[in-house]
Parts: structure tokens; C-alpha cells; sequence
């Protein structure tokens, strides 16, 4: 059984930019607190739901934007959503799809003939491969134009399996990087963009250290050159004692410190829900009322009673609210 590495430090200072919000999901601004606990606030689930749901043969039943992600470009929504089907010899082959919309709640999936999947290219696919979890960026400070969206998947090429890039002008027409990014890396991934510090970020699983489902965070200035996956969270007591695993992770940026979630997998049940993740520096990450679901399942017999976890991208505001989007599925995990 290898060794299991200790998650970074939390940092003993941390810097307040004046004007921007600060929440007390830790007690870094909290100085002394009596007969005072702290509990999350309850999410509103949109009574549309769900706003995407496959219905083409190319989707092959799901529609995820765990991988993919949904942000606003130049006045229009937009979204990158995974499908899966289940190709010759058993092997998985993964969609990336898009789709647009006016007001993030009526989508439309553009017949776009790029690539030919179940028999017909009059479809919204923009990448196609034996991949999972590709997962996307919209970075319009890139100086490069070629590289204004970018996205992660888990794939077998040339140098093996693990995660690749994939650059493009318009979040339609993709080319690959010739070189792997993090080798060895796991098939549960989210990719986000660190703006505070000018950092891309990856959460990930990573056997070479610790095999299983643990979340390991990788970060790049550059998009080629990657750090060594460092482990973000143990297993914790509550955790090992309710037979709970971290299945997947993502992070985003809020005010000046950064916010996240924790994709939970209750192993006993195949179900999996969602907790609240917080950190100060990027690297050192906690639970925010551990035990407590931000986002939960829906009720037996909802899209979402047995999986619901939110898009890898951050959330948009929206007035005074802030849209979270997310997938469901009714069915447990096998």
C-alpha cells in the first residue's frame, strides 16, 4: 500500500483586496466565536429542470456538463455538455457537444457537420474520440486568438494515457496538442482557470501516487508544461466511517479566494451528491460544513435522484443571483 501524502498547508496569512466580498465559509476572518456554528445556505433548483436532456442518437442517453462547462461569449450562453455511446469492441467513445442560448434557459443545438457520429454529421458535435470528461476553458485574455477556448480530456494517444489538450479559436473547431499534458492521470477530471495567480488548474485522480478515488490538483502557467498532481483532500473519519469517496472535484475563482465543489460518492448506495469546498491560496482546500450536501439529489424518480453535481465551470451571475449548472442522473452508479 503506498504511502498517503499529506495535502498542502492552509497558509497563515492571507491577503483582503478592499471591495471585494468576503464570506465566512472558514474562520480565517473570524477572530472569536461563542454558542455560533456555521451552516450552508440552501440552493433553489430551477422548476425547468432539466434545461439540456439528451434526445439524439449521437448523445447516447446523457448530457453532461461536469466535463464541458457553460459561459457567457460576447452577449451569447454557451455550453459544452459530454455524451457517451458505447462503440464497437465495448470501447467508450465521448462526444463533445455544443449548444447555445439567449437566456441560459432555452438551449439550442446547432446543426453544425463537423463529425460523423451514429450515422450522420446534421448534429451539435465539435470533438469525438475514445475520451472522457473533457472539460473546458473559456480564456478570452489569451493573447494567442487560435487559443481563446481550451479543454482537458483523459485519452490514449501517442504517449500513452492520461490527460490531453485541445486549443480553439471559437469552442467549435478543435486541434489537439501533440504532447500529453499530466501522464498517468485519472478519468474523472475538471479543468479550470486560475485568474487571481495566472494559473491553469487541473483536479484529477492520480495512481502514481495513490490509487483510487482521491482528488489531485495539477496547475500550469502555460498550458503545455504541467506540475506533479499534489493530493487536495484525505479521506476524512466521517468519510471512511459512512463508506464516502471523493469522486471528482472543481474550483473557481470568488472575489479573492476560491470556491469549490466536492463530488461525494456514497459507495454503500451508488449515489452521489455535493459538498462546498473552500480555499485561500489555490492549493490548500477544505470542506465547508463537511457532512452537509450543497447540492442535493432530487426526489425517486427526478433526472437527478442519484447523481447531481455542477458543471466544471464557474458559476454565472445573474442580478443578484448566481446560476449553478448541473447534472443529474436517475439511475445509480454501476
Amino acid at each position: 500500500m503506498p504511502e498517503v501524502p499529506r495535502p498542502q498547508p492552509r497558509p497563515s496569512v492571507v491577503e483582503l483586496t478592499p471591495g471585494k466580498p468576503q464570506l465566512f465559509v472558514d474562520d480565517y476572518l473570524v477572530a472569536h466565536r461563542e454558542n455560533l456554528i456555521r451552516r450552508l445556505g440552501e440552493v433553489r433548483k430551477y422548476e425547468g429542470n432539466p434545461v439540456v436532456s439528451p434526445e439524439h442518437p449521437w448523445e447516447g442517453g446523457t448530457a453532461f456538463p461536469f466535463g464541458g462547462g457553460v459561459y457567457r461569449v460576447d452577449g451569447e450562453w454557451r455550453m459544452w455538455y459530454n455524451t457517451y455511446r458505447r462503440w464497437l469492441r465495448g470501447r467508450e467513445r465521448t462526444s463533445l457537444c455544443y449548444a447555445t442560448s439567449p437566456d441560459g434557459l432555452a438551449w439550442e443545438k446547432p446543426k453544425l457537420g463537423l463529425h460523423e457520429v451514429a450515422g450522420t454529421r446534421e448534429n451539435n458535435v465539435v470533438l469525438s474520440l475514445e475520451m472522457d470528461n473533457c472539460s473546458v476553458v473559456y480564456d478570452p485574455r489569451d493573447p494567442e486568438p487560435e487559443r481563446k477556448f481550451k479543454a482537458v480530456a483523459y485519452t490514449k494517444g501517442d504517449e500513452g494515457t492520461g490527460l490531453y489538450g485541445f486549443t480553439s479559436p471559437d469552442g467549435v473547431h478543435w486541434r489537439s496538442l501533440s504532447r500529453i499534458l499530466i501522464p498517468k492521470a485519472g478519468d474523472r477530471t475538471s479543468f479550470w482557470h486560475d485568474t487571481l495567480r495566472g494559473r491553469y488548474v487541473v483536479f484529477t485522480r492520480y495512481g502514481p501516487i495513490l490509487p483510487g478515488r482521491y482528488i489531485f490538483r495539477a496547475e500550469s502557467e502555460d498550458f503545455v508544461h504541467w506540475s506533479r498532481p499534489e493530493l487536495v483532500l484525505h479521506w476524512s473519519e466521517i468519510d471512511r466511517a459512512h463508506g464516502r469517496q471523493h469522486y471528482g472535484a472543481d474550483g473557481f475563482v470568488y472575489g479573492d479566494m476560491y470556491l469549490g465543489f466536492l463530488e461525494v460518492y456514497h459507495y454503500p448506495y451508488r449515489r452521489l451528491d455535493t459538498e462546498l469546498l473552500c480555499s485561500r491560496d489555490g492549493r490548500a482546500w477544505e470542506r465547508v460544513c463537511e457532512g452537509e450536501t450543497f447540492l442535493p439529489n432530487g426526489p425517486d424518480g427526478d433526472f437527478d435522484h442519484f447523481w447531481a453535481f455542477p458543471a466544471a465551470s464557474p458559476p454565472v451571475r445573474v442580478g443578484d443571483e448566481l446560476w449553478i449548472y448541473y447534472a443529474g442522473r436517475m439511475h445509480p452508479h454501476p
